[in-house]
């Protein structure tokens, strides 16, 4: 499971998502690790967010980066993508965020379930994935404008993000955050996602003193 949010702003598309993996007991204890759940192109024009069964899911992204063209036209992409995804993806549970920079930032979503069920859109606002019922999707659902900048809206997806480990600490984790402009896609480094973490884990904790002041 994971917990990831895409967003639409003012100067780009930003993609902000945990990153505990978790894995399966099985034959062994329960555990996990932190890691990137993003993909990034060669090119720096497509960046992926996987969530669900991870395994397949990465390899599903790693395969939409190499097959999408990201000066392709417009009314292709989501063929492309939900081809990829029903091939590859068939019979496991996938889903994902795409962010393309070119001919203009745009955001898609796309998913496949064990039923072999699959399907993409192209996302206009906000919309998260993996985790969607926890109940931090509501900082993003109170407060996201299409207005707001790619920095204003990465304070707000690490918000949710940090939000929904507290909710649900067993299945997410961590930070990294993905913004994409006409320029190009980039990765945030962990310093800067550090920083971010920091600023808006206390953030998070003045809330609380704030509601119950009186």
């Amino acid at each position: 499971m994971t917990f990831q949010i895409g967003m639409v702003g003012s100067d780009g598309i930003v993609i902000v998502g945990d990153t505990w993996q978790y894995v399966e007991p099985k034959d062994r204890s329960w555990y996990g690790f932190q890691a990137s759940k993003m993909r990034l192109s060669e090119s720096a024009q497509i960046g992926v967010a996987a969530a669900r069964d991870m395994t397949t899911s990465l390899r599903v992204a790693d395969q939409i980066i190499a097959t999408l063209d990201p000066s392709s036209e417009y009314s292709n992409r989501r063929e492309k993508i939900l081809n990829v995804v029903s091939t590859i993806g068939e019979g496991h549970d996938s889903e994902f965020l795409i962010a393309l920079s070119q001919p203009e930032p745009s955001l898609y979503w796309a998913a496949c379930n064990k039923d072999g069920q699959s399907n993409s859109l192209e996302v206009f606002d906000r919309l998260a994935i993996g985790d969607v019922h926890n109940l931090a999707f509501f900082w993003a659902t109170s407060y996201y404008r299409s207005t707001l900048n790619i920095s204003q809206l990465a304070r707000l997806g690490a918000l949710a993000v940090i939000s929904a480990s507290r909710l649900n600490s067993g299945s997410v984790g961590g930070l990294e955050v993905m913004e994409c402009k006409k320029e190009g896609c980039r990765m945030w480094p962990r310093s800067e996602t550090s920083v971010l973490f920091s600023e808006i884990s206390s953030l998070a904790d003045q809330i609380g003193s704030l509601i119950f002041q009186g």
